[in-house]
């Protein structure tokens, strides 16, 4: 008995890479602050029409981009305001995952609001990097103008951030906003070194002589 439950634990250590891709959790920072978020009400102040958010008008006051919740209702301000967040330039986010792990896709959800005149992203610039210093070659992703969420397929291994940049166009409006990122993958785990390899060797024998 102790033979098998010492094998399965092992089996279990060795096969963890292999486990089934998952929306991964994690942070993330603006380079430029959003003009909605985190209580920040003067959202549009520099919307070309002149609109103002006042504390009677707070919409999209913050929205959140890490709680997989995808908005997908009719209006964003009656039916969730904190499902939004936009901006009025061009901005980058950068995704912290606090570990390595192999991509297979980014999923964006952006949402157009006509009244406000917000529409939706029209393209992002994805990198990736294992130190948050040095990132490789950004592709350029098209976005449609849908407020469907888009699966951005990725084939980046043993990352830790991920920047998306995008250059402030938008589809329908002179403001564009996000609803939801989700990042999908696996975990890296670390090959075992050589030493460790021994040890599993050596005790596999003296099990072996107990039998």
């Amino acid at each position: 008995m102790k033979i098998k439950s010492t094998s399965t634990a092992i089996a279990l250590t060795l096969g963890l890479a292999a486990s089934a891709n998952a929306a991964l959790s994690y942070t993330y920072n603006y380079d430029d602050a959003p003009g909605v978020e985190n209580g920040a009400i003067d959202a549009y102040e520099d919307d070309a029409a002149g609109f103002l958010h006042t504390d009677t008008n707070t919409a999209f006051t913050s929205g959140d981009l890490n709680d997989l919740a995808f908005y997908s209702g009719a209006n964003p301000v009656t039916d969730d305001p904190n499902s939004m967040v936009g901006w009025v330039t061009a901005a980058s986010i950068t995704i912290d995952l606090g570990g390595l792990f192999d991509l297979t896709s980014v999923d964006i959800s952006s949402y157009g609001f006509p009244p406000f005149n917000v529409g939706r992203a029209d393209d992002v610039t994805i990198s990736t990097s294992v130190d948050n210093v040095t990132y490789g070659v950004g592709t350029l992703h098209l976005l449609t103008d849908t407020d469907t969420t888009q699966v951005v397929a990725r084939t980046d291994t043993g990352v830790r951030y991920i920047q998306l940049s995008f250059d402030g166009d938008s589809h329908t409006g002179d403001k564009w906003a996000l609803n939801e990122l989700a990042v999908e993958g696996t975990a890296v785990v670390p090959e075992p070194s050589s030493t460790a390899l021994l040890g599993l060797g050596g005790l596999a024998l003296i099990l072996r002589r107990r039998k």
